[in-house]
């Protein structure tokens, strides 16, 4: 087999342990990006070294988790998690194990793992897989399969319900009919997952081209109550649901924000909105631009819009930073011919720079005071909202001199 492309730290770290007497492999999702050829985000490592021996023999290590045998060890400006061959008993919470025992073999390890094409350990040095699950097979497939049990594994782990809807979203694979069963099976475990786990999940599967898929699942296997919970009586219907699939399936590259935008309106209410943002703990930023842009959906009404001028008006109390992604979310919900030229119009406002406000005008607050030595404060932003919207209506007119000339005619006296 073709060496996989393995980074020169993940490689050197497996060397360090092997050179001390013991195993060390790269597992997880690494391996399997690699075996698919696409760019792995992260590596770990499993060896049978103890973790006390993994922070003797690394210079930099973090113990993150070494009551479970996790060591992060720090090289060239990478974190890598180390973590010793072991099994686990009594899932206390539906994700952390009671009881964490060391063990001596990569083929017991990979037995605790979700699924099967996590389930692939790779040694760097002599370029051998061990794949006692058949996990490449099942990507050849585009399988998700859980290892041996399903249904052992969701108990174990109930976050393994959503992960496998993500995963198959990302890599554009299916599920596996047995496993697919036992998610729904077991999708009730999922309330014993911290909101901030499942967040993180949902996000990763919004962020994918193939969201559309994911919202579909999470339909289809009954879990999207535990992901999206709402008061008995304010569940979405079904004919929401297959709509905002719609919707997502129209923006696959749209962000974050635009595609929580869809969901929101799709599926929430005013009184939902903010409360499932912190649910899932969106981060601030996203948080806002997403309850901005739903919030003016909910109000828009797309007939005001006949000439450019209302569009730039309109625009301006949207906020020239939400505009694109409003009017990307609003194409995908509506499609229709209406609803992509209006896209169209606001993006060649966007081209073009028209002012949408007043820090975006050829004059500023000085440039108001010298020509208005007797203005006041709120005079001045009186001023400037004038002569904002004067540009709104006549975009042309943005430039100094005739801004000045504007000003000039509101001094007392003139004409």
């Amino acid at each position: 087999m073709k060496p996989l492309s393995v980074p020169g730290y993940v490689a050197s770290i497996c060397a360090v342990l092997k050179d001390a007497g013991y195993e060390a492999y790269a597992v997880g999702g690494g391996v399997r990006d690699a075996l698919l050829g696409r760019a792995p985000k992260d590596w770990d490592v499993a060896t049978s070294a103890p973790p006390e021996e993994v922070q003797r023999l690394f210079p930099r290590t973090v113990p993150t988790g070494i009551e479970f045998g996790t060591v992060t060890v720090l090289m060239n400006g990478h974190a890598v998690e180390v973590t010793t061959f072991r099994g686990e008993s009594g899932y206390y919470d539906g994700r952390h194990p009671e009881s964490v025992h060391f063990i001596g073999s990569i083929e017991d390890d990979l037995v605790r793992r979700d699924f099967t094409i996590n389930a692939i350990a790779y040694d760097p040095q002599t370029n051998t897989v061990v794949d006692p699950h058949n996990g490449r097979s099942d990507l050849a497939q585009r399988l998700i399969r859980a290892v041996d049990d399903p249904n052992e594994r969701f108990r174990e782990d109930g976050l393994r319900v959503l992960r496998a809807v993500r995963l198959a979203v990302e890599l554009r694979f299916f599920i596996e009919p047995e496993t697919k069963k036992a998610m729904r099976r077991h999708g009730g475990k999922l309330l014993q997952i911290s909101r901030e786990r499942i967040g993180q999940e949902w996000r990763r599967m919004l962020a994918a081209p193939e969201a559309a898929r994911g919202l579909a699942m999470l339909s289809e296997l009954e879990l999207l109550p535990y992901v999206l919970p709402a008061p008995a009586g304010q569940a979405p219907s079904a004919a929401r649901i297959v709509r905002t699939i719609a919707a997502l399936d129209r923006a696959p590259g749209g962000s974050l924000a635009v595609k929580t935008a869809l969901v929101l309106y799709g599926l929430g209410g005013a009184e939902l909105d903010e409360y499932w943002l912190r649910q899932l703990v969106y981060p601030r930023r996203v948080m806002r631009e997403t309850l901005h842009i739903v919030r003016f959906m909910r109000a828009f009404n797309p007939d005001q819009l006949k000439d450019d001028a209302a569009l730039r008006r309109f625009m301006s109390t949207l906020g020239r930073p939400f505009a694109a992604g409003f009017f990307e979310a609003w194409r995908a919900w509506r499609s229709g011919k209406q609803a992509r030229l209006l896209q169209e119009r606001a993006a060649r406002i966007l081209r073009r720079g028209d002012a949408l406000a007043p820090a975006e005008l050829a004059v500023d607050g000085h440039d108001v005071r010298q020509a208005l030595p007797d203005a006041a404060g709120r005079e001045i932003g009186e001023a400037l909202q004038d002569l904002l919207d004067h540009v709104l209506q006549h975009p042309e007119d943005n430039n100094r001199e005739r801004l000045l000339a504007l000003l000039a005619a509101r001094r007392p006296g003139a004409r």
